[in-house]
């Protein structure tokens, strides 16, 4: 069992480590693609989501500029859905916070000083040092930006992360030679099943919470709990009887919902 959460300063080199640790450990790895893949497996409809049939790359940046509460909700309910498998590589997406308790996940960093990273991209992307400059300069604003606003950290922080990785003095190949040895040490592996049970808890959580968006539910007024596996305490204010039972029913018809325990009054009560 090995779940890890890699992430990268642009042009560091991290995609290429991810790829050979996944290949070496037998892992999926968990990127912008494979996350929105997750997200329609785990109930999502492309129907609430129309970006999420498109190609090309960046679906949850796309979807965070375009209704960030409804991805951040999505976001949590994808990364904790992962975690409880117990195993897989995500990549990015601010899954080193997300996972940040989580004792069973191994959280790497990959950076390299800026003229590494320039000379990274001015070679990959065939431009000019100007040119380069600019993209990394972009890259890392745009990163920063996401994580002041989605969690109010800064990316940077040490304490996210069990390893940091920096490419400038250790070769692709040594990095990934040292995230398979941890990620294969017995205190990386052993995983408690209290721990797994509470991400299958934090999972389904943020799952309800997801769909009670998309059926336009106001999450303010409603509390959602999943003391254990399957059961739901519900809690809050309802604005009406309609919206009282539209809110149970999107909690009763959720998947792996077992018994809700409601506790919902009327707003004019």
């Amino acid at each position: 069992m090995s779940l890890i959460t890699l992430s990268q300063d642009f042009a560091s080199g991290g995609r290429a480590i991810c790829n050979h640790v996944a290949k070496e450990l037998n892992l999926t790895v968990y990127d912008d693609e494979r996350l929105k893949e997750k997200a329609l497996e785990i109930g999502i409809q492309q129907k609430n989501l129309p970006a999420i049939e498109e190609k090309s790359p960046g679906f949850f940046d796309r979807l965070l500029h375009k209704t960030p509460e409804i991805y951040l909700d999505i976001l949590q309910g994808v990364v904790y859905s992962v975690a409880e498998q117990g195993d897989g590589i995500i990549f990015g997406h601010g899954s080193q916070i997300l996972l940040k308790d989580f004792e069973c996940a191994l959280h790497i960093r990959v950076f390299a000083p800026k003229k590494r990273r320039v000379e990274n991209a001015m070679k990959k992307r065939g431009v000019d040092l100007a040119h380069a400059e600019k993209i990394i300069q972009s890259k890392d604003q745009q990163l920063n930006g996401f994580f002041k606003y989605a969690f109010g950290k800064e990316y940077s922080d040490p304490s996210l992360y069990d390893l940091i990785i920096n490419t400038d003095k250790i070769s692709r190949e040594q990095a990934a030679g040292l995230i398979i040895d941890l990620a294969r040490s017995e205190e990386i592996k052993a995983c408690s099943l209290t721990a797994m049970n509470t991400m299958r808890c934090l999972a389904l959580e943020k799952k309800i919470h997801a769909k009670m968006l998309r059926a336009n539910i106001n999450p303010d007024m409603v509390f959602i709990k999943v003391p254990e596996i399957g059961r739901v305490a519900l809690s809050g204010i309802a604005n009406d009887e309609d919206e009282k039972k539209l809110i149970i029913k999107t909690v009763k018809d959720s998947e792996g919902v077992c018994q809700v325990e409601e506790n919902l009054v009327l707003s004019h009560t």
